[in-house]
């Protein structure tokens, strides 16, 4: 994006090569203003919304919002920008040195830093007017201007003090004169102006501009001159020396302490945070800028605070001062704020004995002190809000920079800013700063070293260190002992520190209730939990469960990863586990694991019922409510995760019955949104549960159900093998029900194999004994009839048998079965040529499925309405149809699927015109079918690839049909006669 930029400080601009790029509308500027604020970061919509509209948007503000969006992206992608949709909102992909803002604040630092004019000159060269003109003004708006403005006098302030400082105070007095005048209730403008007229010799001047802003400031604030304008006035009067000499004017009249800790030389990332830390040491705030740095432990607050404090303190002249407030430190108790206090005030000078005793007058000398003085005040390691809340200076002037391990809510005015973990780049370049070499010549064990570390800064240091201390040690020893996870906190000492005294030091300012908590969630099989799990692992009501949860994640002991979910980092769920094992009796643990495995179990019960569309159980206390059919799935999609990790913990670990049930009951879930190897490793999970289990009845029933996803994934033989054997053991117990449905299933494999008529007889079994039995599921046979009929041509019979399944299964409520029908009937009225009655019928499919939340099913109806759409010469259409289509099934994992949506747009692409494109849908149809060895899938290939390369390569066609039509004669199917014609015309 060469010569892209972003003007702010004076009219919106986007320019490209030094050409000014036309907009649009003033609100698509004022949007391009607020993402460009934020360059880089995301902005949130309510953000936008705010800046555009104010406190009462218009009711479509998001549609409108989308609309500004559209426009703008058309504007910048052409010339090599973005806007990303990103998470909550939206951002500017764009570096942020295409900014003006950006580089006035580089060159205002650099400076200020440096005490360089030149750089401030340049810094205020950069400002063209008032900064966002012509964005429409809201609150939001006008606070930023506002900002800005004051960053603009701020610069003006530092750029005037740097050239008295240089002794050009007469060629600045110009300048000096009218600063004053634009702000004349300002101190510092009035300042600088009687310090350069005092230097020029003009000292009753320097005394008429002090009175005249005392009595104006009596006038409109009713307030005296501050101490420091006092003082000023006392030295002009006595004609000071230091005063008049430039090289001594700035020296301190007080004690200036320069306490800061030392900086990491190996400090590694932070930029966002250390941008927005370092922003809030701009001149001429109004109050005292406050900043709540907090995060988990270990995860680097100190350090970063500490980095941005260096950065930060040439802004600080008048001191910087560093405290640990031990509110999380071994053997240590917290400071109290009057001891804490008493060691500020020492810093800047002032006797033990000259401090006062009670607690408030000993803040307000503490404020009294810090008035008018640009100090930096760090208070590392604060316990909690009332900690630190009397430390807090009051005048203008001060920067408080406070890390603690809890939010702390309650104070005030803070900007709060929490540390996560370590991005893997960022976490990868911290151990290889410490480790060098070795680390880097061993990428792979790096990378599982840094996430073993759970990309945790302090866990990193102590590897490295661990590894630093140790030459005979490879990068793979390290990696392998972090792997063992009950030793791994053992392996991240080193000297005084660790992981489990971190740890430690948290969880003992934790409640006992909330201590419990965490060490049963050091219990939980899953990634995270919500309030109801937590609950039942916890024998409460799922609020207090939720209580709980949110006070963990003030303390950082654990993370809210969206409303209601929450979840431990990997190295602090070992160590809640480990507390859990070492205080919780063993059988306690156990009744918490069931109470578990028990919930989850019927709420899985429920949602099965929804999607089954069976009479839903009622819910039991402390379980989600699940009032709908989208309830139910949006909780199973919420926990699935959660819930796979759960079946293999209750499998392995004394739970078989439980994981059994649970995989059981998951499998309508599996199968309607298409996690068809979550479905293969529940069930085998719960078929090595049976080995401790006396049910052949639910060895049956997991059997099939293995063997119903591998038929799914195409994995046939193993699809055969499972239903065979769950076969002879639902013969064996005479379930004449459970047989009927096997049987179905068995003519499913076997029509997909291609032998149609042993997949007949089967489906003809299944069918008998549904009848002579009672059982109500006659519509899945009649369906699968119907079906191999259809493949045959003979579509007058599959009508009868998809017509007479769809009143069976309607009957009965089975809304699944009946949107796959629907598919089925409305592909037989396109074959029959009546295409409007194939269209009506689809869509009506393709709204069920839909409604069901069944992806494949979906799939299905939209390569259907594609093949109607390509008939009726809707060639476009039915690419864009079956393109829809393939990402729907391969999100599903079903391979015979995906065969016959590839083999669907090769010949839609065909027709289309274009060959090329039609031949390449054909070859991964032809791998994948043979991979596969779905034989129907291979021979629609082979047909497809010799009509794509007829004219091409007329040879390669040629042999191609004759596969095809070898194909076709071997499974039975009618195209063999129509391939066979389209051979003897191209002989």
């Amino acid at each position: 994006m060469p010569g892209l930029t972003i003007a702010l400080l004076g009219p919106v601009e986007l320019r490209h090569a030094g050409t000014e790029v036309p907009l649009g509308a003033a609100m698509q500027r004022g949007l391009l203003a607020l993402l460009a604020l934020d360059v880089g970061r995301t902005v949130p919509l309510d953000h936008l919304s705010a800046g555009l509209w104010g406190e009462h948007p218009p009711a479509r503000a998001r549609g409108l919002l989308q609309t500004y969006v559209s426009r703008l992206r058309a504007v910048l992608r052409p010339l090599g920008s973005d806007i990303v949709r990103h998470g909550p909102g939206y951002l500017l992909d764009l570096t942020a040195d295409r900014v003006d803002l950006t580089g006035f604040r580089s060159l205002l630092a650099r400076g200020r830093g440096a005490d360089a004019p030149a750089d401030l000159r340049a810094a205020l060269g950069l400002w063209r007017g008032a900064p966002l003109e012509a964005v429409p003004p809201t609150a939001l708006v006008e606070r930023i201007r506002a900002g800005l403005t004051e960053e603009w006098v701020g610069a003006r302030e530092s750029l005037l003090a740097a050239e008295l400082r240089a002794g050009r105070h007469r060629e600045a007095l110009a300048e000096l004169t009218e600063l004053a005048g634009e702000y004349p209730l300002r101190d510092e403008p009035l300042r600088l102006l009687l310090v350069g007229l005092h230097r020029a010799g003009r000292q009753a001047e320097a005394l008429a501009a002090y009175d005249a802003g005392r009595l104006l400031r009596e006038a409109e604030l009713g307030l005296d001159p501050t101490p420091d304008l006092v003082d000023l006035h006392a030295r002009i009067l006595r004609n000071d020396p230091v005063l008049v000499c430039p090289s001594t004017a700035s020296a301190p009249a007080r004690d200036v302490p320069r306490q800061l800790p030392y900086d990491l030389a190996d400090f590694t990332g932070r930029a966002t945070q250390l941008d927005r830390l370092c922003a809030l040491g701009g001149s001429g705030a109004s109050s005292v800028v406050i900043s709540a740095v907090d995060g988990m432990p270990g995860v680097g607050k100190t350090a970063t605070v500490v980095r941005a404090a260096h950065a930060l303190a040439p802004r600080f002249p008048d001191g910087q001062v560093f405290l640990d407030l031990h509110g999380f430190t071994p053997g240590r108790s917290p400071v109290d704020p009057a001891t804490a206090l008493t060691t500020l005030l020492a810093a800047f000078g002032v006797p033990e004995d000259a401090v006062p005793r009670d607690l408030d007058e000993r803040a307000a000398a503490w404020r009294q002190e810090l008035a008018g003085r640009r100090v930096l005040v760090v208070l590392d390691n604060a316990v909690d809000a009332a900690q630190v809340r009397p430390l807090i200076p009051g005048a203008p002037g001060a920067l408080v920079l406070i890390t603690s391990r809890r939010s702390l809510l309650g104070l005030d005015g803070a900007v709060p800013v929490s540390l996560d973990v370590l991005p893997d780049g960022e976490a990868r370049a911290l151990f290889a700063g410490v480790v060098g070499d070795r680390a880097r010549s061993a990428p792979h064990a790096t990378g599982e070293v840094v996430a073993l570390c759970g990309h945790l800064p302090l866990a990193i240091r102590l590897a490295a260190a661990r590894l630093s201390a140790r030459p005979s040690w490879t990068m793979a020893e390290l990696a392998r002992r972090l792997r063992d996870q009950h030793g791994r906190l053992g392996e991240l000492a080193a000297d005084d520190r660790s992981m489990t005294a971190t740890f430690q030091l948290s969880y003992g300012h934790l409640t006992p209730a909330e201590q419990r908590m965490f060490r049963l969630l050091g219990l939980h099989p899953g990634a995270d939990i919500d309030g109801y799990a937590a609950g039942a692992l916890a024998g409460v009501g799922h609020r207090a469960a939720d209580d709980a949860l949110e006070r963990l994640v003030d303390a950082h002991l654990a993370h809210q990863v969206t409303p209601g979910r929450y979840r431990l980092h990997d190295l602090l769920r070992e160590y809640a586990r480990t507390v859990a094992h070492r205080v919780d009796p063993a059988a306690d643990r156990h009744a918490a694991v069931t109470r578990l495995l028990e919930h989850y179990a019927h709420v899985v019960d429920r949602v099965d019922d929804h999607v089954r569309g069976r009479p839903v159980r009622p819910g039991a206390p402390g379980t989600p409510a699940l009032a709908s059919y989208a309830d139910a799935l949006a909780w199973y999609e919420a926990e699935r995760h959660t819930l796979a990790t759960a079946v293999a913990h209750a499998a392995r670990h004394g739970w078989p019955a439980h994981a059994v049930r649970l995989a059981n009951g998951l499998r309508s879930c599996f199968d309607v949104r298409g996690h068809t190897e979550a479905w293969i490793s529940a069930q085998r999970h719960a078929l090595a549960a049976h080995a401790d289990l006396d049910d052949r009845q639910g060895l049956g029933d997991t059997l099939n159900s293995l063997a119903t996803a591998y038929w799914h994934v195409g994995r046939y033989p193993d699809a055969l093998d499972h239903y065979r054997h769950a076969l002879d053991i639902r013969r064996a117990l005479g379930d004449p029900r459970r047989t009927g449905g096997t049987l179905n299933n068995l003519g499913l494999v076997l029509r997909e194999l291609g032998s149609y008529p042993e997949a007949v007889a089967h489906f003809e079994q299944a069918l008998e004994l549904h009848r002579a039995h009672g059982h109500p599921d006659v519509a899945t046979p009649l369906l699968n009839l119907g079906t191999v009929y259809g493949t045959w041509g003979r579509y007058p019979e599959a009508l009868d048998h998809f017509e007479r399944s769809l009143a069976a299964c309607r009957e009965v409520g089975d809304r699944l079965t009946e949107a796959g029908l629907l598919n089925n009937i409305g592909k037989v009225h396109a074959h029959r040529h009546r295409h409007a009655e194939a269209l009506a019928t689809l869509h009506e499919a393709l709204d069920l499925h839909r409604a069901l939340g069944h992806r494949l099913g979906e799939s299905n109806s939209l390569t259907h309405i594609a093949d109607v759409y390509g008939h009726l010469g809707r060639h476009a259409d039915a690419v864009g149809y079956l393109h829809r289509a393939l990402d729907l099934v391969r999100a599903t994992g079903n391979r015979t699927k995906e065969g016959t949506v590839l083999n669907a747009l090769g010949r839609a692409c065909l027709a289309a015109g274009r060959p090329a494109e039609a031949a390449d849908g054909h070859r991964r149809a032809l791998e994948l079918g043979a991979a596969i060895r779905h034989r129907e899938t291979q021979a629609r290939a082979h047909d497809g690839l010799g009509d794509a390369l007829a004219d091409e390569d007329p040879a390669a066609a040629r042999a191609h049909w004759e596969q095809a039509r070898a194909g076709y004669t071997a499974l039975g199917f009618p195209e063999a006669d129509t391939v066979a014609t389209r051979l003897a015309a191209h002989a």
